[in-house]
C-alpha cells in the first residue's frame, strides 16, 4: 500500500492510539496474532451466542491487517497500536440492527478508542437510520473519535449505516487494477465523506488451521483505511503533536485523489471523494509540500475474464465456469448484468457473435442434454443471469440451480457427480417440493469481446447476489480449472494444491473464486460423465480411437478411456469443489 512503508519508518504504531473494530472474534492462536496487542471483547448486552465461521473467519483477518505481529508472517498496518476486536454475533437470532450498533459504538468509546471501525452494516430505505445509533456517533465524534465504516457491496445507489451518516468516512472498493468495483456502493448518502482504497488481493490470517487468505470487498478497504489512520495519529504522537483525529481525517479527504471515467465506468461518483493517497494525506497533516510529481489514478489493467459453453439457447453452461486465457487489455463498452426473470424477453436471444466455447464432446454429457431438453432458464429465471453491451447484445451470462444440499441423504456433502448432480439434485428437488439452501453455479461464460474487462468477476459477484436474495445460505462451484486440460496426466487433487508465493491458487480461475471469498475444498472425480461408442468418440473429436486405453483428446482435463472389445470409451471429468459461505447478515 502506498506510504505504509514510509509511515512505518517512523513509527509502527503507538500503544496509546486505540483502534476499536466491531466484527467477528478473532483466533488469538494464530501465529501471527500470538502475543500481539490485541484483546477480545463480547459483548454482555446481548446472550452469549457461539460465533459462526464466517464471523471468526472475518474478525481473524480484519485483526491481523491492523494487529499482525511485527516479524511473523502477516505483519499488521498498526501492529503496536492498541486492538480492542469487539464482537457481534451475526446469527438469525443476533441481526445487526441500529440499536446494537449505538451500543458498541458507545462501548469502544467508554474504551478509550481513537479509531472505530464499525465492520457490520444495516440498509436504509431513508438515507437515514434510528435516533439512537445518530447520538452515539455524535457523542463518538464530540470524544474526538473517528469512525470509519464501508460503503456497502450492494451495486450501486445504496445507503448503509453507518456509513451513510455524514460524521463518519465511509469506504469504498477499488480493484487491484485500479478500476472501481461495481458493487460497490455509492450515491448522495455519501457526499463528501467518501473515499476508496484497495479492496481486492489483501492477505490476511485466517482461524484454526494458521492459514493465510485474501479477501475483498468494501471491509478490505476499511481495514487499510482503518490501520492508515491509526499510523497517521500515532505519527502526530512520535512527532510530539496533539493527537486530533479530526485532522487525520479532513487530510484524508482533503487529499483523495479524483478517478478517471474509464476507472469509474463512467460514473466518477462512484469513487465518492476520491482514491486514498496516503502519501498526499502525510504531507497534507504535516503542512508540508507533496513534492511528488502528481500521481495518476491507479493503472486500468484489465482483469482475466471467464469463457464457457455457449449461452442460452445454445448448449447449456459449462461447470462452474471456466476461464479463459489473457487476453489483450479492453476497452469494451459498459455492460448490464440482470437476471433473466427481470429480462424475460432474452430467453431466445443469441449471443453476439459466436461466444467461446467448451470441447464438443462436453454437449453430450447426459445430465447436460437432459437439462436442455427441460429448459433451465424456465425452471430457474431469478438464477439465469445475463449481460448486455449499450445494443442489447448479450456479451456475457451464467446459470446456477437452487438445491437443499442439507437434505436427509445429502447431509451437506457436496456429491462426488458434481455438475451432473447438482442438475439431478435441483430437479429432484423442485419436483418434490424440497426447500432449497444452497445455490450450484453451472457456468459463467463471457464473450470473447468482453474477455480482459473484469465481467467474469462481476457475474461471480452477481450470482451470488441472487444467492442472498433467495435466502440461501451458500453458493457451490464444481469449478473447471482454466489450465487443466495443458497436463491431462496430472491427477486433479495435485492440481488444486498448487499455490503461488502470494498463499493464492496457481490456476487462475480457482484464483478468481479464492479471491471473491471461495475455499477449496475438495474433489468432484466424476463431476461430468460422457460415454459413447467409439464411432460417436471418432465424430466428436476427429480422433481415430483405433487402440485400447487413455486417449489425449484436445481440452480434455483427463485422458478418455477408450475400449475396443467394448466398442465404446468414457470420459470422467474431475472438477474442483469450491464453496462460497453467505453472511446470514451483510458482513461488508
Amino acid at each position: 500500500m502506498p506510504g505504509i512503508p514510509q509511515l512505518w519508518r517512523h513509527t509502527l504504531g503507538d500503544p496509546a492510539i486505540v483502534i476499536g473494530v466491531v466484527d467477528g472474534p478473532p483466533d488469538l492462536t494464530h501465529p501471527c496474532l500470538t502475543g500481539a496487542n490485541v484483546e477480545a471483547r463480547a459483548p454482555w448486552w446481548l446472550p452469549a451466542t457461539p460465533s459462526d465461521g464466517q464471523g471468526r473467519e472475518h474478525g481473524t483477518w480484519t485483526a491481523s491487517v491492523l494487529a499482525g505481529r511485527p516479524g511473523s508472517i502477516l505483519p499488521g498496518l498498526a501492529p503496536r497500536c492498541r486492538l480492542i476486536m469487539l464482537d457481534h454475533p451475526t446469527t438469525d437470532e443476533h441481526v445487526p440492527d441500529p440499536l446494537s450498533a449505538a451500543r458498541a459504538i458507545e462501548e469502544l468509546t467508554e474504551a478509550g478508542a481513537h479509531v472505530i471501525q464499525y465492520t457490520l452494516a444495516h440498509h436504509s430505505a431513508s438515507d437515514d437510520t434510528h435516533p439512537a445509533l445518530k447520538r452515539a456517533i455524535t457523542h463518538a465524534l464530540e470524544a474526538g473519535v473517528l469512525i470509519t465504516a464501508p460503503a456497502g457491496n450492494d451495486y450501486g445507489h445504496c445507503a448503509i449505516a453507518p456509513a451513510l451518516l455524514p460524521g463518519v468516512l465511509a469506504v469504498g472498493a477499488h480493484r487491484a487494477d485500479g478500476a472501481m468495483f461495481y458493487f460497490s456502493n455509492h450515491g448522495p448518502a455519501y457526499t463528501g465523506h467518501g473515499l476508496v482504497a484497495l479492496g481486492e488481493a489483501v492477505l490476511g490470517a485466517t482461524p484454526g488451521n494458521a492459514g493465510i487468505k485474501a479477501q475483498k470487498g468494501t471491509c478490505v478497504a476499511v481495514a487499510l483505511v482503518t490501520g492508515a489512520t491509526a499510523l497517521l495519529l500515532s505519527l502526530q504522537r512520535h512527532l510530539g503533536h496533539r493527537v486530533d483525529t479530526h485532522a487525520v481525517r479532513q487530510a484524508l479527504l482533503a487529499t483523495a485523489r479524483p478517478c478517471t471515467p474509464a476507472q469509474a465506468h463512467g460514473q466518477t461518483e462512484r469513487c465518492l471523494n476520491g482514491y486514498l493517497d496516503l502519501p498526499a494525506a502525510t504531507a497534507h497533516l504535516l503542512g508540508t509540500p507533496d513534492t511528488r510529481q502528481p500521481p495518476p489514478a491507479p493503472a486500468l489493467v484489465p482483469a482475466r475474464a471467464a469463457i464457457s459453453a455457449p449461452a442460452r439457447p445454445a448448449p447449456r453452461p459449462s461447470p462452474a465456469a471456466t476461464p479463459g486465457t489473457p487476453s489483450t487489455p479492453s476497452t469494451a463498452t459498459p455492460v448490464t448484468i440482470t437476471t433473466l426473470a427481470e429480462r424475460p424477453h432474452l430467453a431466445d436471444a443469441r449471443p453476439a457473435g459466436q461466444p467461446a466455447s467448451m470441447p464438443a464432446f462436453l454437449n453430450h454429457d447426459t445430465a447436460g442434454r437432459w437439462s436442455q431438453a427441460a429448459r433451465l432458464d424456465r425452471h430457474f429465471p431469478h438464477h439465469r443471469l445475463v449481460a448486455t453491451d449499450p445494443r442489447g447484445q448479450i456479451v456475457g451470462g451464467g446459470q446456477a440451480v437452487p438445491f437443499a444440499l442439507h437434505a436427509p441423504g445429502r447431509d451437506g456433502r457436496l456429491p462426488d457427480g458434481g455438475w451432473d448432480d447438482l442438475l439431478l439434485w435441483a430437479y429432484t428437488d423442485l419436483q418434490h417440493g424440497t426447500p432449497p439452501d444452497t445455490l450450484g453455479a453451472l457456468g459463467i461464460w463471457v464473450h470473447d469481446s468482453h474477455r480482459g474487462t473484469g465481467l467474469a468477476d462481476r457475474l461471480l459477484a452477481a450470482m451470488k447476489h441472487t444467492a442472498r436474495a433467495a435466502g440461501l445460505a451458500e453458493l457451490v462451484a464444481p469449478v473447471r480449472p482454466t489450465r487443466k486440460h495443458e497436463e491431462p496426466a496430472t491427477p486433479m487433487a495435485d492440481y488444486a494444491r498448487r499455490i503461488r508465493p502470494d498463499g493464492l491458487p496457481a490456476d487462475p480461475w480457482l484464483r478468481t473464486h479464492v479471491r471473491a471469498g471461495g475455499r477449496v475444498t475438495g474433489i468432484a472425480p466424476t463431476s461430468m460423465v460422457v460415454a459413447g461408442s467409439l464411432a460417436q468418440w471418432r465424430a466428436w473429436t476427429g480422433l481415430p480411437f483405433d487402440a485400447d486405453g487413455p486417449v489425449i483428446v484436445p481440452g480434455a482435463l483427463v485422458p478418455i478411456q477408450a475400449s475396443l472389445t467394448h466398442d465404446h470409451a468414457v470420459y470422467a471429468e474431475p472438477n474442483i469443489w469450491v464453496r462460497h459461505p453467505l453472511h446470514p447478515a451483510d458482513r461488508t
